[in-house]
């Protein structure tokens, strides 16, 4: 599957509703990222939010395997996500 921008924000904001039904991984995501609830709501749609988002997720395989279940995709549909959104990283020379 080739997502397009918008598909991938969807899906990229319905991995944070995943990420936000959970507590525990709420809590986590938080901590991680320094951000607050309401700064969360407030960056919600924004690229770098929506990056961090998917890569909160991609860090654990477990999580990648959960939000698949949660979208009924497959399980590499993350790493489709991160890539929509930033493209491929490049590793400075």
């Amino acid at each position: 599957m080739n997502l397009g921008q918008e598909r991938a924000e969807i899906l990229a904001l319905q991995a944070l509703a995943f990420i936000a039904s959970d507590e525990e991984l709420l809590s986590r995501f938080i901590a991680l990222t320094g951000m607050n609830v309401d700064g969360l709501r407030a960056a919600a749609a924004e690229t770098g939010t929506l990056i961090a988002v998917m890569d909160f997720i991609m860090f654990d395989d477990s999580l990648i395997v959960r939000f698949a279940e949660f979208v009924n995709l497959g399980p590499d549909i993350a790493g489709q996500i991160r890539y929509a959104l930033a493209g491929p990283e490049v590793d400075p020379i």
